[in-house]
């Protein structure tokens, strides 16, 4: 199938023609239908009507389908029915949090102390604010999917700059379900049964493919050794007989030698697939909730719980979440009414294995010959023949690796408390404080029987406990004045604020070794001796003033301002103060008298806004020179100069931005959508820069980086068919964003990561040699040689012969070096976004989404690993049986040869693939039970369903999955085969009372 074939399908809707006469509107995708629904936006909410901003928005409808099978609200944003939010799910962990991105990369460089990437959006939950780092377990796990109400995302710099340098990068504003007044108590309960496997299972190499790939590796390498480019074979006898032809080789000086088949002693006769060995055949997880709503003529008010128990792809691994919410609102008097939101959770999660996989135990590429065990009873190590310069290196098997004890324990309290008075007519006060609370505590217990034998380098394995603890608190206090006044004619909605914020995280490492039992006895108590401590704490502050004027005339002209003023406590005094303007309009120009000839037209208006945010992506207090503690030293305490030089004149990155916008809706609407787009600048985004070694300092923050996005988002949607019996809607969201680094402002960035940033292309392109073809003679090989040696006394290209890569030499100097390396990876899709279709007959309900991304590209590093040909482990299925060989030369991979040292295994385009993907995202199939039965249970309402997740995925990546790239903008351009992400099937049941 072409790459435009794979979505072909997306596109059909076009096509097809309306029928049906039912005019009801229905509700589906909230981006441009319901003009007046009301949309949560920063500091209040407004009606879709008097939108002037670019907002996409999740609807009850679709939340209701999604909720009862997420783990977290990211679920319900990775289903591709936000327009243009992009989401990466960069591993199948459990509890883990996917990437969200909105509209590109703004602050392209990662924490500098965490490492953590800072391009993720604000979330604010019921007025609470709170980013998701990547800290152990997801935040997010505390809020129950089956509590929201509804999901507005702030995108456009007019949305978003009311919260200022919060706001940066986007804004999830979350609105959880309260009761009604007047309302009896409704009670409500979910529970959901899923059974996963992983997304895609290798194929690996049998016990006889395994015999071929070494009788293949091993001919190459004497048939190189006899070449001169291997200059000891001796490793490989240990697998290969190998004889002496007694000549005088004419490249060595020595004796050619010649492989005389495998020795049968070297393999075992086992077939082991050591994917099936340590992963699940079925992972269960039981998700429940339970509800309780309603009010009275002056009180309303929500509690709510929620529980799941997750099983993990991999044996040993289970996650288990708690939490509960309470929302309580009262009317005290006519014109005072106060309120509060609290929510609590709890998770832990223990398990063996995880992303952190060291090479060489990879399910994938651990010879499959082998036990797991010997006839002692322990379990088999690999001995790393080609490591280390011989045998004697020994490393676990994966099932071993199942030994490890690790755990990860968070608990989180969100609570905010406010209070609103109406003063006059049309004028309120509101002051509200909001405090967060988050702990987790990891812990890593690696017994012996899960390390490498080093005895040969003179090192004995020692059992190992780290412990990490992080707590972070932060605390807001608002207070804001708004002034309503609608006299039809004009409409007028002002607002006026000010508001604090004080963060104080503090984190805990301690390592401990040497533990007389690691069954039993590997707690702190039993260790032998501690060998690591350390502990950062971080404090910030943030004061704010914000302003918003709201202007309607006629309800056709609509205009907006808004002011925002934060005062940061990371920069000096001179730059504390960051200023973020917004302004934006809007024309409903199906109001104006011209346009209302046209019945056919429901709704047209023009959408037109520029504003700015800012961020403060830099460690705190970088302005000042302080003091660090290094331990101890002769047995007392010490401290040095911290290694950042200050930097007095660093001061705020800002991004300016703006957006034309269109919405739509026609033939009743029947047909409906959006469209906007959008530039974005970003200058002086910060990041460390690199300083002299000999001062003592390593590096400082500056303003470094200037960078832009622009894209589009088109949002189309349709009710096909509508009737009294059978309804079929259908929505496409696509979405494309390019961004591009312009400036470097004369600093240089980190040397690990300076090919993460070049000028001219986005963040997070990967340079490389670019394959002119593999070389099949040695007279090929010689010729540029000696070219090359009359020119500069060296190779063309470096210990290169007949099966390698020939490299192009892009600057055209006459030999392959470093300047040859050009761009290879741009991990930027050309598009991406999700189709949504619904089907109803009568009390049957069938939904679909499909999500695509098309035109980005990944390093598949799996293959480099490969390619240094280290004996004792196999190769993954992609290289199997496409490398070179004197018989197969027209491989697609150089050769594979033990011992031999070259430039095969250089980041270069064969391992290049694209990540374009089409994928079944969600399928559900629902029934609403009848009336007459549920009287008979005094029930209101409910429903089963039966959902699929992910069941295909259509792609060309020869890996596990095209999305599990690595986290992190400066590295997105690399698919290192993480922990395999899932499909599941689930069956639950709905029930109202």
């Amino acid at each position: 199938m072409s790459k435009s074939g794979i979505f072909l399908g997306v596109f059909i809707l076009v096509s097809v023609p309306l029928f049906g006469q039912n005019n009801t509107r229905i509700d589906i995708g909230k981006d441009s239908i319901d003009l007046g629904e009301v949309v949560v936006v920063g500091y209040g909410s407004q009606t879709r009507k008097q939108l002037t901003k670019s907002i996409s928005s999740i609807g009850s409808g679709d939340i209701e389908r999604l909720a009862p099978t997420a783990m977290t609200i990211q679920d319900i944003l990775s289903s591709g029915l936000a327009k243009g939010v992009f989401s990466i799910q960069n591993t199948g962990e459990p509890g883990a949090s996917p990437t969200i991105n909105v509209r590109g990369v703004t602050s392209p460089y990662p924490n500098f102390t965490t490492g953590t990437s800072n391009n993720a959006p604000l979330y604010v939950i019921d007025g609470i604010p709170m980013f998701v780092e990547a800290n152990s377990l997801n935040p997010l796990l505390c809020y129950s999917p089956t509590d929201i109400e509804s999901i507005d995302i702030l995108k456009d710099a007019a949305a978003t700059a009311i919260y200022g340098s919060r706001g940066a990068n986007g804004v999830i504003m979350i609105r959880t379900k309260v009761g009604k007044k007047n309302e009896k108590p409704k009670i409500s309960f979910g529970y959901s049964y899923s059974i996963a496997r992983p997304i895609k299972k290798y194929k690996v190499l049998n016990n006889s493919q395994f015999r071929t790939l070494y009788s293949e590796m091993i001919n190459n390498s004497i048939d190189a050794y006899n070449k001169g480019y291997v200059w000891d074979y001796s490793q490989l006898e240990y697998f290969a007989n190998i004889s002496k032809l007694g000549d005088v080789n004419p490249y060595t000086g020595g004796e050619s030698i010649k492989f005389q088949g495998l020795k049968s002693d070297a393999f075992g006769n086992e077939n082991i697939d050591w994917q099936d060995e340590i992963e699940r055949t079925n992972a269960g997880t039981h998700q429940y909730n339970v509800a309780i709503r309603g009010g009275s003529n002056s009180t309303i008010y929500s509690v709510s719980f929620h529980g799941s128990n997750k099983e993990g792809i991999y044996k040993n691994d289970n996650l288990n979440t708690y939490g509960g919410r309470l929302s309580l609102e009262t009317d005290l008097t006519k014109g005072i009414k106060i309120g509060t939101n609290a929510s609590y959770s709890e998770s832990k999660r223990n398990f063996s294995l995880s992303d952190e996989f060291y090479w060489y135990t990879q399910p994938f590429v651990v010879r499959p010959d082998l036990p797991i065990k010997n006839s002692a009873g322990d379990y088999n190590k690999i001995d790393e023949i080609g490591m280390m310069g011989g045998n004697g290196l020994y490393s676990p098997n994966p099932v071993a690796m199942l030994n490890m004890k690790n755990s990860h324990e968070s608990s989180q309290l969100l609570a905010n408390a406010y209070a609103e008075f109406s003063i006059y007519k049309g004028l309120k006060f509101r002051a509200d404080y909001g405090h967060t609370n988050y702990k987790y505590e990891s812990s890593y217990f690696r017994p012996i029987i899960t390390q490498q034998d080093q005895s040969i380098l003179g090192e004995s394995p020692i059992s190992t406990l780290t412990l990490w603890n992080g707590i972070y608190k932060t605390s807001t206090a608002n207070f804001q004045v708004d002034y309503k006044l609608d006299t039809g004619k004009h409409n007028i909605n002002a607002l006026l604020g000010y508001g604090t914020e004080r963060t104080r995280n503090v984190l805990t490492t301690l390592t401990y070794e040497g533990f007389p039992n690691d069954e039993v006895l590997n707690n702190v108590a039993s260790a032998k001796w501690s060998s690591g401590q350390n502990q950062i704490l971080q404090k910030h502050g943030l004061n704010s003033w914000f302003t918003r004027l709201n202007y309607g005339y006629f309800n056709k002209y609509f205009a907006e301002f808004s002011f925002r003023a934060d005062a940061s406590s990371k920069f000096g005094p001179n730059n504390q103060w960051g200023y973020f303007p917004a302004f934006s309009a809007a024309w409903v120009a199906s109001q104006e008298n011209f346009f209302k000839r046209f019945r056919w037209l429901d709704n047209l208006k023009f959408r037109a806004s520029i504003g700015q945010t800012g961020s403060t992506n830099i460690d705190d207090f970088s302005y000042r020179q302080y003091y660090s503690s290094k331990g101890q030293y002769i047995g007392n305490s010490s401290i040095v100069l911290n290694d950042m030089l200050p930097n007095k004149g660093i001061k705020w990155e800002k991004t300016t931005e703006s957006n034309f916008g269109i919405d739509f809706a026609f033939l009743n609407n029947r047909i409906y959508g959006n469209i906007d787009v959008y530039y974005r600048k970003t200058d002086g985004a910060l990041a460390p820069a690199p300083h002299i070694a000999e001062s003592g300092q390593h590096y400082y923050f500056g303003n470094i980086i200037d960078l832009t996005n622009k894209g589009y988002e088109i949002s189309f949607g349709a009710d096909i068919v509508k009737n009294k019996d059978f309804i079929w809607k259908t929505i496409l969201n696509l979405s494309s964003n390019r961004s591009v680094i312009d400036k470097l402002n004369d600093a240089q960035i980190s040397p690990d990561l300076q090919e993460s940033f070049i000028v001219g292309y986005p963040v997070g392109t990967i340079k490389g040699y670019v394959v002119d073809h593999i070389v099949q003679s040695q007279e090929e090989i010689d010729a540029l040689n000696e070219n090359a040696w009359k020119l500069y006394e060296q190779e063309y290209q470096s210990t290169t012969g007949v099966g390698d890569y020939l490299y192009k030499d892009i600057n055209g100097n006459g030999i392959i070096d470093d300047n040859d390396r050009t761009i290879i990876v741009n991990p930027e899709p050309t598009f991406f976004g999700g189709w949504f279709n619904q089907f109803s007959y009568k009390s049957f309900t069938l939904s679909f989404t499909m999500q695509f991304s098309y035109g980005g590209e990944a390093l598949y590093t799996q293959l480099q690993e490969d390619a240094n040909s280290l004996l004792a482990h196999s190769v993954s299925p992609e290289m199997y049986g496409n490398f070179w060989t004197p018989e197969r030369k027209e491989a697609k991979y150089a050769r594979l040869a033990p011992g031999l040292y070259n430039m095969n295994s250089e980041v270069n385009d064969r391992y290049v693939f694209s990540t374009s993907y089409l994928r079944m995202k969600n399928i559900t199939f629902s029934y609403n039970i009848p009336n007459k039965i549920l009287q008979r249970f005094h029930a209101n309402s409910a429903n089963i369903f039966l959902t699929a997740t992910n069941l295909f995925t259509i792609c060309n990546w020869p890996g596990l999955d095209p999305e599990t790239l690595t986290p992190g903008a400066t590295y997105m351009g690399r698919n290192t085969d993480p922990y395999p992400l899932s499909k599941s099937i689930s069956i639950g049941l709905n029930l109202h009372f």
